[in-house]
């Protein structure tokens, strides 16, 4: 994965100083460039270069909405659904008029499973005002609400794919994976239990008893049935729970 595309993953450029700016403050010259550069890396899927345009243009003017959602696009094309949901809404925080903005959340809830959530962000963008930063933006797979909106009902799920990972003992993939699924579904406790194991299977003790402590506040009973009435995650410091058997194998 690029690197500069890997750090949405990881939420770093959210640690930009935003200041005191306004999503409704006039846009210059520089910014104006800084945005349509990130919007011709993102028609020719050069993410590294989308991620290195916008973080600068939030530099320049760190109220500009339009960055923001460029950054849920690029996201959404590295198949973070929770990231580009966070991005977008802090997009639409700083301009709730922008029609483009809201379009963009109208997509991406709805491949999330949220129809509700989608269609009042497409209610919003068709009373919305065009930004004219962002009205050649086209990407595949969010110029078609109607298309998105059929699949609304199957929600989207990365625990599939984290579990093979951990089975594979991929660890840090398992990890990336996990995460992309607990911005989406937070309340998840067997995906918190695998994400604990994948943490200790990386080495991480610390976070991976603080995971498994989440999976235990979410449900003890499911928990102490799988480990054991005396299961404790703090215990596991000094030792590495065993990887289960894979449902995989015969």
């Amino acid at each position: 994965m690029p690197q500069l595309a890997a750090m949405i993953l990881r939420g770093e450029v959210m640690a930009i100083d935003r200041g005191n700016g306004s999503g409704a403050a006039k846009v210059d010259t520089v910014y104006h460039k800084q945005i349509g550069g990130a919007i011709r890396c993102i028609n020719r899927h050069d993410l590294d270069g989308a991620t290195d345009a916008c973080s600068a243009g939030l530099k320049h003017n760190p109220g500009g909405c339009e960055a923001y959602f460029l950054f849920s696009v690029v996201a959404f094309l590295l198949k973070d659904l929770g990231r580009a949901i966070e991005f977008a809404n802090k997009g639409h925080e700083l301009d709730p008029d922008c029609a483009e903005g809201c379009d963009i959340l109208a997509h991406i809830q709805a491949y999330a499973g949220n129809m509700g959530d989608s269609v009042y962000f497409a209610k919003l963008s068709a009373a919305g005002e065009s930004n004219p930063l962002l009205a050649d933006l086209q990407v595949d797979g969010l110029d078609d609400l109607a298309k998105a909106l059929d699949g609304a009902g199957e929600s989207v799920s990365y625990q599939v794919d984290a579990l093979r990972a951990f089975y594979e003992e991929d660890f840090d993939t398992a990890i990336a994976t996990c995460e992309k699924e607990l911005r989406l579904h937070q309340g998840n406790q067997a995906l918190f239990l695998l994400y604990g194991r994948s943490l200790l299977g990386q080495g991480l003790i610390s976070r991976g008893i603080a995971a498994l402590h989440g999976a235990l506040h979410l449900d003890p009973d499911k928990v102490h049935l799988e480990y054991g009435p005396d299961f404790r995650p703090d215990r596991l410091q000094t030792q590495m729970h065993p990887v289960p058997e894979c449902p995989w194998h015969e």
